[in-house]
């Protein structure tokens, strides 16, 4: 529909991941849609998900959208107030607080080839004791 191919990679030290399926799957999508309706038609999002260690999902979302003014409010629900909100501004805003609940991060940062390149991790396997 936005014609933006998605392109993904996954490492193959990635075999099984034990999380919430659910949230996971929420948080995943929240981004990806997000990263997909910041980016011009014709663009590429790329998806790119490893070990960061052997406990840790690291997930890296590159788009080409416009550059964001301030990054530190873009989970801010005040800041949206300040323009039209749109579902995909919403959206990253339940991801990151659910990725709070599953003891995750979330980081932004402007890329050097135009656009944002976000990086979320999360536990790939549960907590120990």
């Amino acid at each position: 529909k936005r014609e933006v191919i998605v392109e993904y990679d996954l490492a193959s030290e990635i075999t099984t991941i034990v999380s919430d399926q659910g949230k996971l799957r929420q948080v995943l999508y929240s981004f990806l849609a997000w990263s997909v309706s910041r980016s011009p038609a014709g663009s590429a999002v790329r998806l790119y998900a490893d070990l960061s260690d052997a406990a840790t999902l690291r997930i890296s979302i590159s788009d080409h959208g416009d550059e964001v003014s301030d990054l530190d409010r873009v989970f801010d629900p005040d800041a949206i107030s300040s323009h039209e909100p749109d579902v995909n501004d919403l959206g990253i805003i339940i991801g990151r607080r659910l990725l709070d609940v599953m003891g995750g991060a979330v980081n932004l940062q402007h890329s050097d080839s135009n656009g944002l390149l976000t990086t979320i991790q999360v536990s790939a396997r549960p907590a120990k004791g």
